[in-house]
């Protein structure tokens, strides 16, 4: 109890300095300068743009029997010829819950990339027994979103005609979604997009890929495996106490240590 009560007096004082050394206008930022990574942004949208194609069929299914059809061709087709070979198959669900009811999917960045690359050829294979017209529109605004994807991570700074470029294909795409889904489906990314706040950003700050965050993303995984294999995940007491067995300390010793290395302050310091 006595441990307790001095750590629980320890972190209250810390976090009293902490407030004591800020103030508000240091608490907040301008919303312009609260740069949006384009890879986080691109990889929500590609998954949104499945989704919708994938509810568009799903609708279209007038019995359990042909939404189990449904998915299994989707499963087949994504397995054998986007993830996967026909030789290698992948191993990816389609998300269904227990009541048979479509989930959001979930890809990682290369995953979305390679989806979405074969969007076209997966709603032809999944939409073709319906309105072809329709279809056709969902293939152009597909291709019309690749283009805009292009643009967005391209790592060449814009020149105006260019950032003018980008946005046209943009309201393009974006009309041309919104007809087809209607502005419920539209997402906080596809706003920034069709408002025209990415315009602004990149006009403001140049190229946004140098500010993309996915270096960091990719560390999560790496800080679970951590977490996981290599320390305590906290313990539960152990023979030194509730402070020596926990997850934090080791996590962030061993991140010190891994940013050290990757930033080459790690070198200078071995030379010193």
């Amino acid at each position: 109890m006595l441990r307790d009560a001095l750590e629980a007096e320890q972190m209250y004082g810390l976090m009293t300095k902490l407030v004591l050394s800020i103030d508000c206008d240091s608490a907040f930022c301008a919303a312009e300068d609260a740069i949006p990574c384009v890879m986080q942004g691109g990889n929500r949208i590609d998954e949104k743009n499945f989704m919708m194609v994938l509810i568009k069929a799903w609708e279209s299914c007038e019995s359990a029997r042909e939404k189990e059809v449904l998915i299994k061709a989707v499963e087949e087709y994504i397995n054998s010829g986007v993830f996967g070979t026909a030789g290698s198959k992948a191993q990816w669900k389609l998300p269904v819950s227990k009541d048979k009811e479509l989930e959001p999917v979930s890809f990682t960045a290369w995953c979305g990339r390679k989806a979405i690359d074969h969007l076209a050829a997966i709603a032809e294979h999944i939409l073709s027994g319906g309105d072809l017209l329709r279809l056709r529109e969902w293939q152009q605004m597909i291709s019309k979103y690749l283009q805009v994807m292009r643009f967005a991570f391209r790592h060449e700074d814009f020149t105006d005609d260019d950032l003018e470029e980008f946005q046209d294909i943009i309201d393009e795409w974006f009309y041309e979604y919104v007809h087809l889904v209607g502005l419920p489906g539209v997402t906080n990314y596809m706003h920034l997009l069709g408002a025209g706040h990415l315009y602004f950003y990149i006009k403001k700050w140049g190229n946004l890929y140098r500010y993309q965050q996915q270096g960091w993303e990719m560390k999560n995984s790496i800080i679970a495996s951590f977490i996981m294999q290599r320390t305590r995940r906290g313990g539960s007491g152990g023979k030194h106490g509730p402070a020596h067995t926990s997850r934090i300390e080791p996590l962030l010793k061993w991140f010190r240590r891994s940013a050290a290395w990757t930033t080459g302050d790690a070198d200078i310091i071995c030379m010193e």
